[in-house]
C-alpha cells in the first residue's frame, strides 16, 4: 500500500475515534450523569448511537490490521488467519445489522407521520426492546448467509490484500444487494417522511412541535449521511480498478467521516434543552409519534 492508501487509513481510525467520543459522551450523559434527559421516544436512537460504538471499535481494530499487514497475508499462522477472518466479517456483519436498525427507525418515523391515529393506538403493541432482539437476530442470518448458503471457509490465500479473497464471493454479492435494498429503502422512506414534514404541513399551515420535529431531524440525518457518505462513494469507487493500493479503504474512510460528522450533528440537536408539548393540532397534522 502507498502512502497516500496508509494516509486514507490513520484518517479513517480517526473519525472512528470521533465517533466514538460524541456517541460515548452523549449515553454517559443520559444514562449515567444525567444531565440530559431521557426520552422513550429515542431509545432506538439511543441503541443505534450504542451500535456506533461497537461498529467504530470494530472498524479500529480492522484498519489497525490492515496497517499492519500493508504488504499482504501471506505466511500467517492458523489464529492469525481466524483473527483477520472475524474482523473483516464482523467489519461487514456489523455494518449491516447498523443499516438494518435505520431502516427500522426510517419505517417507524414514516409510519408514524402518515397514520398517526394508527401509530397511537397500535405502536405500543411493540416494544422497543422486541425492535432491539429482532436487530440482534440478524448476524444470524448473516452468518447462515456466509457459512451454509455460501460454504464460506476460513482460509486466505497468499497475496491477498482485501475482502475479496478473505470473504466468499457468494457472500460479497449478497452483502451488496443487501446494502443497495436497505439504503435505496431508507433514502424512500426519508423522503417520504421529508414531503410530509417539510411540503405537505407547511402547505396545509399546520403547527409541528419542536419535540417531534427534533426526533424525525434525527432520521432524516441518518439518511443524508447514509446518501452521501455510504452510498455514492462505493458507486463511484466501483468504477475504478485495483485502487485499494492508492486510496486505501477509501469507502471505509467516507463512511466513517460521514458517523463522526453525524455523531456531531445529533450531539448538538439532543443538547438543545427546550420543553415542548404535543398540541392537538400535531395529532391532526400525522405526526404524533410515541414510541413508548
Amino acid at each position: 500500500m502507498y502512502f497516500s492508501g496508509i494516509f486514507v487509513t490513520i484518517t479513517a481510525i480517526g473519525y472512528a475515534f470521533i465517533t466514538i467520543f460524541f456517541c460515548a459522551k452523549l449515553l454517559l450523559d443520559i444514562y449515567w450523569f444525567k444531565t440530559l434527559k431521557r426520552s422513550p421516544d429515542l431509545t432506538l436512537f439511543y441503541f443505534r448511537f450504542l451500535m456506533d460504538i461497537l461498529y467504530s471499535i470494530t472498524i479500529i481494530f480492522f484498519l489497525l490490521s490492515i496497517l499492519i499487514t500493508t504488504t499482504s497475508f501471506e505466511g500467517f499462522s492458523r489464529l492469525e488467519e481466524i483473527s483477520i477472518f472475524v474482523l473483516f466479517w464482523a467489519k461487514y456483519m456489523i455494518g449491516s445489522t447498523r443499516a438494518f436498525l435505520a431502516f427500522l427507525i426510517a419505517s417507524d418515523r414514516t409510519w408514524a407521520t402518515y397514520f398517526p391515529l394508527y401509530f397511537f393506538n397500535y405502536r405500543s403493541y411493540i416494544p422497543n426492546m422486541f425492535i432491539v432482539a429482532l436487530v440482534f437476530m440478524y448476524p444470524l442470518i448473516d452468518g447462515s448467509m456466509l457459512f451454509i448458503y455460501c460454504e464460506n471457509v476460513i482460509q486466505i490465500s497468499p497475496g491477498c490484500k482485501n475482502a475479496a479473497c478473505v470473504l466468499s464471493e457468494c457472500y460479497s454479492l449478497y452483502w451488496l444487494a443487501y446494502e443497495k435494498v436497505v439504503y435505496t429503502s431508507i433514502i424512500a422512506l426519508s423522503l417520504l417522511l421529508s414531503l410530509k414534514l417539510y411540503v405537505w404541513n407547511k402547505y396545509k399551515n399546520l403547527t409541528i412541535s419542536w419535540e417531534l420535529k427534533r426526533i424525525n431531524r434525527l432520521a432524516l440525518i441518518d439518511t443524508c449521511i447514509i446518501l452521501v457518505f455510504g452510498l455514492i462513494p462505493p458507486i463511484i469507487v466501483s468504477y475504478t480498478r485495483n485502487a485499494f493500493d492508492y486510496i486505501g479503504p477509501i469507502n471505509t474512510s467516507l463512511k466513517f467521516l460521514g458517523y463522526a460528522l453525524e455523531s456531531y450533528l445529533v450531539s448538538r440537536n439532543l443538547r438543545k434543552h427546550k420543553v415542548c408539548k404535543v398540541s392537538s393540532n400535531s395529532r391532526q397534522s400525522g405526526i404524533f409519534i410515541s414510541s413508548k
